[in-house]
């Protein structure tokens, strides 16, 4: 994932991160960069129901890579691996710094590695003292708008980004970790977008075939007729 149609101009995708300066997005006056966040591919994929399915980069001695690599070869079925991959001219840094934007991003939380296995959430890397998105951004120049006077909006929305993904991650495996038989969830969808909390709405249809009974507390019709047994008013 090189967050950008690299090799036809650099011209934004999906992928590309909210607010960075892309040739289609350029940054001026009226625009900010892309104004859309980025999509979440591995999400999206763990949504198909493929059996194994990673998030990793290159970092440290390659360690994780090349573990999430044998298990993706040797799962049965299909598998999906989504690779950071820094593009020196789209992102506008040194190429001998690559090593570096990687652990910026797995250190902030840009960046989370996990796997997911069946459906199960297994987070790879936790980090010790998680730095703050800046530090991040600051190393890019597609970036480099966003710290001009007047746009600290800019990092501060991304920063609730990088938290909110990364808290619910976290509540992902910690679940996935747990034994339990019964769950009860307020207003689950309530933050999320249509695509997150169809995938959520499946996630819990699946816990459903394995045992688990959900209860959910919403005001949405459309979610009480996707997944629901039984409904009380």
């Amino acid at each position: 994932d090189n967050e950008a149609y690299m090799n036809t101009g650099i011209q934004r995708s999906s992928s590309t991160p909210h607010f960075a300066d892309t040739t289609t997005t350029p940054v001026g006056k009226v625009v900010p960069g892309k104004p859309q966040q980025k999509k979440n591919l591995t999400k999206i994929m763990v949504a198909h129901g493929i059996p194994y399915v990673a998030q990793t980069t290159f970092i440290g001695n390659f360690k994780d890579i090349t573990e999430k690599s044998h298990k993706a070869i040797y799962t049965p079925g299909a598998a999906f691996l989504n690779v950071m991959a820094p593009c020196p001219r789209g992102w506008r840094y040194p190429s001998e710094k690559m090593m570096e934007i990687t652990k910026l991003a797995v250190e902030t939380c840009v960046w989370p590695m996990y796997e997911v296995i069946e459906g199960r959430y297994i987070l790879s890397y936790r980090p010790k003292n998680k730095l703050p998105v800046e530090e991040y951004l600051k190393a890019q120049g597609r970036f480099d708008h966003m710290f001009k006077p007047g746009n600290e909006w800019m990092i501060e929305e991304t920063q609730k980004e990088v938290d909110r993904n990364w808290e619910e991650l976290l509540k992902l495996c910690e679940l996935m970790s747990q034994k339990i038989n019964l769950l009860i969830l307020d207003e689950p969808t309530s933050s999320l977008n249509d695509e997150d909390a169809k995938m959520l709405l499946d996630l819990l249809l699946e816990f459903k075939k394995e045992g688990l009974t959900s209860i959910i507390i919403t005001h949405k019709l459309n979610e009480i007729i996707y997944c629901a047994d039984k409904a009380t008013i």
